[in-house]
């Protein structure tokens, strides 16, 4: 489900109540007379800007930071606290707040590298700060999301006070993000030498100002853009390149080592997926001590990096989708990365596979690996999932009880002759894995063909998803294999 969708529909259910509850919290006692004098100013300033009263000066353009965003939060007890509120106009929110600004209260924002918009945080010292600070926001509808963030030494009592604090709040906490540490890519001189050089046009003063109160400020995520331009990437190529450095499991990064790693994603042009960046607890969820970026953390403690392990391989691929639309996606992806005579793909329906494959029986060289996520949920369910609205039924609908594509796959093996002895079938079970994982594996190792390997290793997500099998020709193998 899309978390931004859902974040989104919290936060405009949150703002519709929020100055009943701003008023139910000052008849509680909560709220100081000069709490309540600062929320009147700042109706009536964010009233001036709604209504075009106000006029706010745009900063000059010129000043590019070296960071998609970043992040200066002030810490009390373990907790940071602030808010995320993307597409506004960071001048416009400072503008906002000055009339209830104190000196705990810190406004950062930085260009965005897309389309000119902002990401803007807003942080304060706590709670209690934080009500008010988002109070101000919700006054000029511009609140997008809760960020808390948990810094330094991340223990049982620093979770608790966290889950005080959401029980508390006047606001719903949309994300939690868990962080043990963080670090510069700066190799002289610090990071905070690098970051003095870049505010000048960014409220350097009052930033400055925090970090003297501080002992451990907190920075977000740096860009490898100085990095790659070092290599002569420029333009488009550059963007594409983008490789962000982050900490993983309390574990400091030898940069040596990230410099290898985004050297191999240069080369093709490639960029991390976004949703690797960071780690998001959701309220639903219980809040869990993971650091930034596992997939990082994986992939640096244990030397190895999928796409690139294969640059210089003689392996092929031979994929196959009913969507011509996917087909022509991925054959524009291999010709983009040098890999179009390497891969065969067609469109067909998985379950009409033809067998044998005319390039296999070609060659003679038999598959030694198949990976496959058919469809798995059940028809009475996938009509009423709102997420795959915009997605072809073929792509997700898989029968009555949802085992349908299972059935395919197992059909194909108990007949292929395209298949090696001892090859590994990675099939994806989602849903209720527990349940599911049990189903599937029964009914492919009934087809006589295929014997039970392990389950695979979780995604990002720590959620199991995946089942590998071995495939043998001989029926009577596999029974001994299964047992």
């Amino acid at each position: 489900m899309d978390d931004e969708d859902d974040a989104s529909a919290a936060a405009v259910e949150e703002h519709s109540e929020g100055d009943e509850r701003i008023e139910q919290r000052r008849g509680r006692g909560g709220g100081s007379d000069r709490d309540a004098g600062d929320l009147d100013a700042v109706k009536e300033t964010s009233t001036k800007l709604s209504a075009g009263e106000a006029v706010v000066k745009e900063e000059e353009e010129g000043t590019r930071l070296p960071f998609v965003h970043y992040e200066i939060m002030q810490e009390q007890e373990g907790l940071i606290a602030g808010i995320k509120s993307p597409n506004v106009s960071g001048v416009q929110l400072d503008a906002l707040i000055k009339s209830a600004r104190g000196p705990e209260w810190n406004v950062v924002y930085s260009r965005a590298l897309t389309k000119g918009t902002q990401d803007v945080f807003i942080a304060a010292q706590g709670p209690e700060k934080l009500d008010a600070v988002h109070a101000v926001a919700r006054a000029g509808g511009i609140i997008k999301r809760s960020v808390w963030m948990v810094h330094g030494k991340v223990d049982d009592a620093a979770l608790e006070a966290l889950r005080r604090t959401h029980k508390n709040s006047t606001d719903t906490i949309h994300e939690v993000r868990v962080v043990r540490q963080f670090h510069s890519h700066s190799a002289q001189g610090g990071w905070l030498s690098i970051l003095e050089a870049q505010w000048t046009a960014f409220h350097q003063a009052a930033i400055k100002a925090s970090l003297q109160k501080i002992g451990h400020p907190v920075v977000g995520h740096g860009s490898s853009t100085a990095r790659l331009r070092a290599r002569g990437f420029r333009g488009n190529k550059l963007a594409t390149c983008s490789l962000k450095f982050t900490l993983a499991d309390g574990t400091c990064i030898d940069f040596s080592r990230v410099d290898e790693v985004l050297e191999r994603y240069a080369l093709l042009g490639m960029r991390e997926e976004a949703a690797w960046e960071t780690k998001t607890c959701k309220r639903e969820q219980d809040f869990i001590q993971q650091g930034i970026d596992p997939k990082r953390a994986r992939l640096l403690a244990e030397e190895r990096d999928p796409i690139s392990y294969h640059l210089d391989s003689d392996w092929k691929g031979f994929g196959v989708d009913i969507s011509s639309d996917a087909v022509e996606a991925t054959r524009a992806n291999a010709s983009s990365l040098g890999l179009a005579d390497r891969c065969v793909l067609k469109q067909c329906d998985y379950a009409q596979f033809p067998d044998p494959f005319p390039e296999v029986q070609a060659s003679g060289v038999l598959f030694s690996a198949v990976v496959c996520n058919p469809p798995y949920l059940p028809d009475r369910v996938s009509g009423t999932m709102a997420v795959l609205r915009n997605v072809p039924r073929a792509g997700y609908s898989g029968g009555e009880d949802g085992l349908d594509g299972y059935r395919a796959v197992a059909s194909f093996f108990a007949q292929t002759s395209s298949v090696q002895e001892g090859a590994i079938l990675a099939l994806e079970v989602s849903g209720n894995f527990s349940k599911r994982h049990e189903q599937v594996k029964s009914l492919l190792q009934a087809s006589g063909h295929l014997s039970y390997w392990r389950v695979g290793k979780p995604d990002h997500l720590q959620q199991q998803r995946c089942l590998l099998f071995r495939y043998t020709r001989s029926p009577s193998a596999a029974e001994a294999a299964a047992s």
